[in-house]
């Protein structure tokens, strides 16, 4: 599935969310290689398809992303952090892959946390000159 959304789109949403809770973070700066590792837990395959996108052998596959504050890291940034898991789709609902367990309709069995931090929070990791830092 691929969302995207116009540039003034954008661009209200980030003034709204900067405006309303400018002791916030803007944004959050993301590794590819540990997105691409948390989707690896779910035992994807990912292909590019005829128009040059990328997409997975299973369409339910969703990552959910927490909000969350590391007390110990006030210094950068706000605090805060987004944690992300991966997600499978198990008798009717999306159930995180977290912690021991077994999804049985997903065929997978997470032994761990489950869980990644990889964000870098802006500020101090900022795009200052892009259209959307207001």
């Amino acid at each position: 599935m691929n969302n995207p959304i116009s540039i003034a789109d954008a661009k209200a949403w980030t003034k709204k969310w900067q405006d309303d809770n400018p002791n916030h973070a803007k944004a959050f700066s993301i590794s590819i290689d540990d997105l691409l590792a948390c989707i690896s837990q779910l035992g994807l395959t990912i292909t590019k398809n005829a128009n040059g996108i990328y997409e997975s052998d299973d369409a339910n596959a969703k990552i959910r992303a927490y909000m969350g504050i590391d007390v110990n890291n006030l210094s950068e940034g706000f605090g805060e952090k987004l944690v992300y898991v991966a997600t499978v789709l198990d008798n009717g609902s999306y159930k995180d892959v977290v912690e021991d367990g077994s999804y049985p309709a997903s065929g997978i069995r997470r032994n761990g946390s489950g869980a990644f931090d990889f964000t870098n929070p802006c500020p101090n990791y900022c795009d200052k000159n892009s259209s959307l830092y207001h």
